[in-house]
């Protein structure tokens, strides 16, 4: 009396112009490897349906033209590999995805299209092309977006939209990152006699920009001049001067490169000697 019947083997061979349908079910608690090779000019509907806790689906797909719709649930991963001109479409409901990593190379892609609602997320993009045009829109209580740029032209534009934003000019950053420097100095000067009140060298390394230059006299209503000079240039940047001082906040910033000195020389006409104070206000970088 047979009992049962070991493990085997059944090759399968199909010939035909059009088969309708092929159902295949397998029930078990363990498949290891099932191939399945469909060659044929076409193909009208292959549904695979796995339900699993675990499970890696490898599916590799050449083609003209093919329309592929993968749907997962939690704990399963997908690795697709995919040649020539496809519709992809991914839904991916979970609590946590980790790493979610997409390769495309092609001369043209049309559109990518991506929409990530979640409560916290890091999205990095790295896209190498000629030319791209990439349009991002964030709507979210709070936000980090970092963007690098290495190009021979873009256009970035940026339109916010929110309740409370700040865009921080160079000089507020500067004062932020505890990257400013106020130079102030005071000097005893005779009356039509030019002195040093400021001497400053910029460091090596660093860049001196400066935003905002005065002068004033300390007693006397007379009139007082400021120089704002590069010695290793040997270039004026500017003069300023009126009764008891002045001062200007430059639109475009005075440059100073590393290692230059800047000296800011005064003179006043007052008659006699008197004190003069300088100031010039910038940021390092």
């Amino acid at each position: 009396m047979v009992k049962g019947w070991k493990d085997f083997t059944v090759p399968i061979t199909i010939e035909a112009v059009t088969i309708e349908t092929l159902p295949i079910d397998v029930k078990t608690q363990t498949l290891g490897t099932v191939k399945i090779d469909v060659a044929a000019q076409t193909l009208g509907q292959l549904n695979v349906n796995i339900t699993a806790s675990a499970i890696t689906l490898n599916v590799n797909v050449a083609a003209s033209a093919v329309t592929l719709n993968i749907k997962t649930a939690v704990g399963e991963h997908v690795d697709t590999d995919i040649v020539s001109s496809i519709t992809l479409g991914i839904d991916i409901k979970a609590q946590t995805v980790g790493n979610i990593a997409i390769n495309i190379a092609a001369q043209t892609l049309a559109q990518l299209n991506v929409n990530i609602a979640a409560s916290a997320i890091t999205l990095n993009v790295n896209i190498a092309a000629q030319a791209v045009d990439i349009n991002v829109n964030i709507a979210a209580s709070a936000v980090t977006l970092n963007v690098n740029i290495a190009a021979q032209a873009a256009n970035v534009n940026i339109d916010f939209k929110a309740q409370s934003i700040s865009v921080k000019l160079v000089p507020d950053w500067g004062a932020i990152n505890a990257t400013d420097i106020d130079l102030e100095g005071t000097v005893s000067t005779s009356s039509g006699t030019a002195a040093t009140a400021i001497n400053y060298t910029v460091p090596t390394g660093k860049t001196l920009l400066i935003y905002d230059f005065s002068v004033t006299m300390w007693s006397k209503d007379t009139g007082v001049l400021g120089i704002l000079y590069n010695q290793s240039s040997d270039l004026i940047l500017f003069r300023i001067g009126s009764l008891r001082g002045a001062h200007i906040a430059f639109a475009k910033p005075k440059r100073l490169s590393s290692d230059q000195i800047l000296h800011v020389d005064v003179v006043q006409n007052s008659g006699a000697s008197e004190y003069v104070s300088a100031h010039a206000g910038g940021i390092l970088i």
